[in-house]
């Protein structure tokens, strides 16, 4: 049996230079920020040898069992506990069974919470509007918003010890595992979002549409205009179908975006 407690206090300040806050670099910009946090955690970890070298029986050479809790406070996010749960089971002395189920709980670093604000101005395509690249204001950088990755973890296999002549060994085994992730962290990549705006409104600023934009040729689902070389292209552009207005700013901060499963 193991028992453990941990208290940890952790600081994070992102301090920008004067210039750039003061948005006075062509092309980039900033701002600073910073963010504290506690926690404090309780744990203990039980492996219980059920049948062993003393209490064998039929059918039975070994079988054992783990269990694991583990409970943190933070001062920034819920309470939050965390079991595991484990077991071994060889019937023979060579053959061996084993699986295991764990929850996990990641909470935001606070570098993805409190980033200070950056401007950039990249070269990006706008499909929306056909055009075949200029730079464009996008705003990046923490999000005190940002909520608890969690996962599920699931594993099994099976092993067994072929028997070979003295001094060779030859196991060979089979193995089994599924992870869940829920609100995975991550930035997600101006030019994806407007590659997939119908998925990202809320993230692309665009200008009320002009006149012009109004009775402008759209440039189809493709997002790109016909030209000589290629008028394909042209083939679902629609005359007069309009196009919406141009980018104000892009927002491209730290998001839970993603649920991820890994199975094999």
């Amino acid at each position: 049996m193991a028992i453990g407690v941990e208290s940890v206090q952790a600081s994070s300040s992102d301090i920008g230079d004067s210039l750039s806050m003061a948005n006075k670099i062509i092309g980039s910009g900033g701002s600073s920020n910073s963010g504290d946090r506690s926690r404090t955690a309780e744990f203990v970890e039980l492996a219980i040898p059920v049948i062993g070298e003393d209490n064998r029986i039929t059918g039975i050479h070994t079988l054992g069992l783990q269990a694991a809790w583990r409970f943190e406070q933070y001062s920034d996010f819920s309470n939050t506990d965390n079991p595991k749960f484990g077991i071994k089971y060889a019937p023979t002395e060579r053959l061996l069974f084993r699986s295991t189920n764990q929850k996990a709980f990641k909470t935001p670093s606070l570098y993805h919470l409190y980033m200070g604000n950056t401007i950039s101005y990249p070269t990006l395509r706008d499909p929306a509007r056909g055009d075949e690249g200029m730079q464009y204001k996008t705003r990046s950088g923490g999000n005190p918003g940002l909520t608890p990755e969690e996962s599920d973890n699931i594993s099994a296999g099976v092993s067994y010890d072929v028997p070979m002549p003295e001094n060779i060994t030859l196991s060979l085994g089979v193995g089994y595992f599924k992870y869940d992730l829920e609100d995975q962290i991550a930035s997600i990549g101006a030019q994806y979002m407007l590659n997939n705006e119908d998925r990202f409104k809320y993230k692309i600023n665009r200008n009320p549409q002009t006149d012009a934009d109004k009775a402008a040729t759209n440039p189809g689902p493709d997002g790109r205009f016909g030209t000589e070389d290629n008028p394909e292209w042209g083939e679902d552009d629609t005359v007069g179908g309009g196009i919406p207005g141009s980018i104000n700013y892009i927002d491209n901060f730290y998001a839970n975006i993603a649920e991820v499963q890994v199975e094999g």
